[in-house]
Formats: structure tokens, C-alpha cells, sequence
């Protein structure tokens, strides 16, 4: 199928429906402009954020609206309340400003591996005008992050998405071990579609994000079972878009008896 510059296929599916409250149409020209920009150099085995860094926000909205705001912010008590918490792949810092503005100790770590991504967090944070906890940017591979001490909640926000499944065992395994014993991981990501609408909308997003910002993954995987493995369980699941974008809470403690589900919420 070729598109063409400056206007939506006649062949693209509208996406507005009941179970995915989005835009029915995609930002053809941004997208394309973005790619054809993009520099024939750019090494293919790492991920390259910095060219939409600052367009990202404006593209999400776009094609989103407020949703992938409204699943940052879940479960969002647990995460003010905790002492130590770590912010891995925070992006350009919009959940991490509305955090600051509400937490008024303990300390918050980004590890972020983009260095635009980092400069465009700070300068919203700094917007602030002060906040009352510690605020400690990294810019570093998360692999290759060693903190002096454990985190009592860590929080990933569209991240693993990015990731095939080898690559998000070694990823939730770090994970684990830079959490305290009774401390609380919150990921929100996309997952596999259950619509045909869902499902085209995910190929083109994934396929978009492949040549504008080298990711791995091709397609979307649920990491429950990778998560399962290294010793976490789901507490509290909250769905969004009719189930594309999930949720979760983690926590390392055992999983409820038999006769007690756990709670999901759909938004």
C-alpha cells in the first residue's frame, strides 16, 4: 500500500469508535517529514529518540488525545507516597512534572538514555519554580545503571513496548533487582490489539517508530509472563482504549488466595 504525501489513504480505516475514542485520522505529512529527515548515518542498533523528542508530545495528542496521559497517571498515590522512587524512560517529563509539583520528599532518579529527552524534562520541571524532593537526571542506558540503593517504587511508562521479548526479560529482571524487597513496580504499555481498527493503527505506529526512532520491536508483546518469571505478580490492572494501553501494578509479595481477584478497572 503507498500513501501519499499531505493526505489520509482512502483505504485507512476510520478509528473512531466505542472501544478506541481516537482521532480518525493519522498525521501522514509529520510522520513523513520526520522519517525523510532522519540521517542515512544513524546506527540501527540503538534506539534514537532525540529526533522527535520535541514533536512527540503534538504527535501523541494527535493520535491519542489525553489517554496515554490518563494511564501515566495511574496509580499515581503509590507513587508519591514512596521514599525512593526510580523513572526509567521518563521521555520529556511530563509525568515527572506533575509528580514533582505533588511530592514533598524522598527523591526522584531519571535514567533516560536521550539527551534532547532530558534537556526538554528539565526545562518543564524547572517551570516549577522548586519542588520538595531531590530530582537526579541520569543519562545512561538503563542496563548500565548502578544506584548506591534500591528504589521503593519503579515506574515505566511505554517502555518495554519498544522491546522484543528476550529483550524485556533482561530488562524486568533489572528491574527486580533495583527494587526494594517490598517496593512496587507501575508499568503502562501498549498491548497486542483486539480489533481490527486497533490492530492497524498499532502497525503503523510500530512501523512509523521502526524508521523515525530505530526501536526493536516490530510489534507489540505483553510482558506478564516475562514479569511472572522474575518474581513479580499483578496487583491492580487499569485498561484503557478498550484494552490497546494496560496498566499494572506490581508488587513482589504473594499473589492473592483463591477467591480473591484481583482488581481491574477499564477507563
Amino acid at each position: 500500500m503507498r500513501f501519499g504525501l499531505g493526505k489520509k489513504p482512502d483505504s485507512l480505516p476510520n478509528f473512531k469508535s466505542g472501544d478506541l475514542d481516537i482521532v480518525d485520522w493519522f498525521p501522514w505529512p509529520l510522520c513523513v517529514g520526520i522519517v525523510t529527515e532522519l540521517p542515512l548515518s544513524v546506527d540501527r542498533s540503538h534506539n534514537q529518540f532525540d529526533l522527535v523528542a520535541p514533536l512527540y508530545p503534538a504527535l501523541e495528542q494527535c493520535v491519542f488525545g489525553s489517554h496515554l496521559n490518563k494511564a501515566r497517571r495511574a496509580f499515581f498515590d503509590a507513587v508519591v507516597h514512596a521514599d525512593r522512587v526510580l523513572l526509567v524512560g521518563e521521555g520529556n517529563g511530563r509525568f515527572l512534572t506533575t509528580l514533582a509539583a505533588c511530592k514533598n520528599k524522598g527523591c526522584i532518579n531519571i535514567v533516560e538514555k536521550s539527551a534532547v529527552m532530558i534537556r526538554l524534562a528539565k526545562e518543564r520541571t524547572r517551570k516549577l519554580g522548586g519542588v520538595g524532593c531531590d530530582l537526579n537526571f541520569i543519562k545512561t542506558d538503563f542496563l548500565e545503571y548502578s544506584p548506591a540503593d534500591k528504589f521503593d517504587c519503579v515506574v515505566t511508562h511505554f517502555l518495554l513496548d519498544l522491546f522484543n521479548p528476550p529483550a524485556q526479560r533482561t530488562l524486568i529482571k533489572r528491574i527486580e533487582e533495583l527494587t526494594a524487597p517490598s517496593g512496587t513496580w507501575i508499568n503502562v504499555d501498549f498491548l497486542p490489539a483486539r480489533t481490527v481498527r486497533g490492530g492497524i493503527l498499532m502497525r503503523l505506529q510500530y512501523a512509523f517508530f521502526r524508521m523515525a526512532s530505530r526501536i526493536q520491536a516490530r510489534r507489540c508483546f505483553d510482558e506478564s509472563t516475562a514479569a511472572a518469571a522474575a518474581g513479580w505478580a499483578v496487583a491492580e490492572t487499569i485498561s484503557y482504549l478498550g484494552g490497546l494501553v494496560v496498566a499494572k501494578r506490581y508488587q513482589r509479595a504473594p499473589v492473592p488466595a483463591a477467591g480473591h481477584d484481583k482488581p481491574n478497572r477499564t477507563w
